[in-house]
């Protein structure tokens, strides 16, 4: 992931610092609820129902009382898709298949999978923005990807045999 921060900053200028920060964070995040996940006992749908319930509790008086929203302005048709898309589709499914995969790869090889993030992001650039990367994005793509098949690959039963004589 560094070379692809690399390569934009030469082709776009420096990353923000606020932004790298906010992703940093947002990292940190995602690591101490796999975690916090995985110890909890709750079943995939059992923590993606309390995620997007407490969201909803704490978020939207927030939003809605601190004069943020700016949904009276959207059209119906904008609004549902967006409800769709944010509610059901990232608040509900994304979180309950991350869940799913936690409990079924363990949370080493889940939170593995998270590095494909950038990588496939990239990726769909091409088809859905027209933008192509250049070959040094490329490559980190390719690093990225074998490094998470790398990470996620079950032991040969053999070798840790082997290992533990």
């Amino acid at each position: 992931m560094s070379l692809l921060l690399l390569a934009g900053a030469a082709a776009g200028g420096p990353p923000s610092a606020a932004g790298i920060g906010a992703l940093a964070a947002a990292a940190a995040m995602w690591a101490v609820y796999t975690l916090l996940f995985r110890r909890s006992g709750l079943a995939p749908i059992e923590s993606a129902a309390l995620i997007c319930f407490w969201s909803a509790v704490l978020f939207l008086p927030v939003y809605g009382l601190g004069g943020l929203s700016r949904l009276g302005r959207a059209g119906a048709g904008e609004v549902a898709l967006q409800a769709f898309y944010q509610g059901v589709l990232m608040s509900g499914v994304a979180i309950f298949t991350f869940n799913r995969a936690v409990s079924l790869l363990g949370f080493s090889a889940a939170t593995a999978m998270i590095a494909l993030i950038p990588a496939i992001a990239t990726l769909l650039a091409i088809p859905i923005l027209g933008e192509h990367p250049s070959p040094t994005e490329g490559v980190a793509v390719a690093i990225i990807v074998l490094g998470v098949l790398l990470a996620t690959r079950r032991p040969n039963p053999s070798n840790t045999e082997e290992v533990t004589r």
